[in-house]
């Protein structure tokens, strides 16, 4: 009988610390990547996508319009109106 209330007393001590060990882990924000798909216009640039799409994830522009390139398979900064891209952001979750 002793035994049984240990083995209660212990696991009530020790899963209360449990649950508080999780109460103080905070929900902090996580930044994900996200894709967006959108249409080309005329005399739209790689460039200018760029500073409209690109966020502090990204080294530079050139990492960012290289992973555009990449994302779209473009062989080249050739793009043509009507066209659609898929361009990456990142945003909190």
């Amino acid at each position: 009988m002793f035994s049984l209330l240990m083995i209660l007393g212990l696991s009530a001590f020790y899963g209360s610390g449990l649950v508080s060990a999780h109460d103080n882990v905070k929900d902090d924000p996580v930044r994900c990547k996200y894709y967006k798909s959108i249409q080309i216009h005329s005399g739209d640039t790689l460039w200018n996508i760029a500073e409209e799409y690109i966020t502090e994830d990204y080294e530079s522009f050139n990492a960012y319009i290289t992973e555009v390139k990449k994302i779209n398979k473009l062989s080249s900064d050739q793009i043509q109106d009507s066209q659609y891209l898929t361009v990456p952001y990142y945003d909190y979750r």
